[in-house]
């Protein structure tokens, strides 16, 4: 999805996708806890500090109120180009989302219409 996203930056796509519950805990990933304990950060706010700085819009969702003013907490930091470059080799070829398949028909759709 990113690299529609960086083709067509002009566009957005809105849909709700749930986290496959079969994927191991992304959260949970060593590279990601011990990157959260350099900088005193949990492995979330690693992750959405990541796509930051990779240039992506992150939305992220939550109905605890303090879970909401945590998230915020990824400003007061930033990676170094040696644990980003870390982050980057962690493709597993794993999907941790469920992609339903209109968002597919979606993608297809605006791509052979530009």
């Amino acid at each position: 999805m990113f690299k529609f996203l960086k083709v067509n930056e002009s566009k957005a796509i809105s849909c709700h996708l749930r986290v496959d519950q079969n994927s191991p805990v992304l959260l949970e990933d060593p590279l990601l806890v011990s990157i959260g304990k350099k900088y005193k950060k949990t492995p979330a706010h690693v992750a959405l500090r990541y796509q930051i700085q990779r240039g992506v819009i992150v939305i992220s969702k939550s109905y605890n109120p303090e879970r909401i003013k945590d998230n915020i907490k990824v400003f007061d930091f930033e990676l170094s180009t040696e644990d980003m470059k870390a982050i980057d080799g962690l493709n597993r070829n794993l999907r941790y989302l469920e992609m339903p398949v209109y968002v597919y028909l979606v993608l297809w759709w605006k791509n052979t219409n530009d």
